[in-house]
């Protein structure tokens, strides 16, 4: 749109210039994950993972329900490329979040602390590259795991008036001949957020510098490694040369770590609430809802301080900034 708007030919030649190293950048982003595909084995195992568009229930057809607030049901799939499998891992907006801040707080804030438990706790686990494709060129397995989810819903007899009748549908999908398998999420959400607080004694620290005293962002960060001999170190890169050396994010805490240090416990499974608009607009939609899941509804927990934001819109801040500022706090 700047191309066609703009008049200026010195501004012309600046915005293709900006637009050519973003494709090349997003090119080598691909040409990265063929490379890595190319290299698969049963002992170097490739995978991608994101989230679905968020699955609104009750599913109904009625026209009433195009003007009610639904329960979100949310689907990080993971995507096995080796052994061309799918996992989708599920669960309501009652017993976790997606939005940003939960983002940050549970995921970002244990982005590092949940691969750095994997890499040194599992057996086999020796290192875990972790590369980001560059937005707006982020195509992937997982995409069209997502479409098949929603081509067969809009077709499907099954009732979708539960977030287990979800669970159990999505178990019908195929994707390259092979049934999607699902995780149900409810009791296996694990605070590695944790792993970076000081009161429940977590090994390692957030730094704003890296070891060579320049300042850490994740904003251009496209390459993470992870390494069982040392995982308390994270090596990472802006962008996905193979030949570019890594720089080195030391996260490692003061002091001896204990033989559970990586092992985070289990989150609050209190039940979160939703907004009372939401619960109300839930009940009025109960007359065209399975009765077997009436006192599900009615006993969902309301708060007049929850606030309904549409998880799937793009939040107007830039995500990688605010996980930068909530891990510096």
């Amino acid at each position: 749109m700047s191309l066609k708007c703009e008049n200026s030919i010195e501004q012309l030649e600046e915005i293709k210039a900006e637009r050519d190293a973003h494709h090349a950048k997003s090119q080598q982003a691909y040409d990265s994950k063929k490379l890595d595909k190319k290299k698969m084995n049963e002992q170097n195992i490739v995978a991608s993972f994101d989230l679905q568009q968020v699955l609104y229930c009750p599913h109904l057809t009625c026209g009433k329900v195009f003007y009610k607030r639904q329960l979100s049901v949310y689907n990080l799939t993971v995507y096995d490329c080796f052994n061309k499998t799918g996992i989708n891992h599920m669960w309501s907006e009652i017993d976790a979040g997606r939005e940003v801040d939960v983002v940050v707080r549970l995921m970002f804030g244990s982005e590092f602390g949940s691969l750095v438990s994997a890499v040194a706790s599992h057996q086999s686990l020796e290192t875990i590259d972790h590369k980001f494709l560059v937005p707006g060129h982020t195509h992937m397995e997982c995409d069209r795991i997502h479409a098949q989810i929603e081509k067969r819903k809009k077709v499907t007899s099954n009732e979708l008036h539960h977030p287990t009748n979800f669970y159990d549908f999505v178990k019908t999908v195929e994707y390259m001949k092979k049934p999607l398998r699902v995780v149900e999420m409810k009791n296996h959400f694990l605070d590695f957020a944790s792993l970076l607080k000081v009161k429940s004694k977590g090994p390692l620290v957030m730094r704003s510098k890296n070891q060579d005293g320049a300042l850490f962002s994740f904003s251009p960060v496209q390459w993470f490694r992870y390494q069982k001999c040392n995982p308390t170190t994270i090596l990472y890169k802006h962008c996905h040369d193979e030949d570019a050396p890594f720089m080195e994010l030391n996260l490692r805490r003061k002091g001896k770590l204990g033989t559970d240090s990586f092992n985070p416990p289990q989150c609050d499974r209190t039940p979160r609430p939703i907004s009372m608009e939401k619960k109300k607009d839930l009940l009025d939609l109960l007359p065209q809802v399975n009765h077997t899941y009436h006192n599900f509804y009615k006993g969902i927990i309301s708060c007049a301080d929850e606030i309904d934001v549409d998880p799937d819109c793009v939040p107007s801040e830039d995500v990688a900034d605010e996980i930068d500022a909530s891990l510096a706090n």
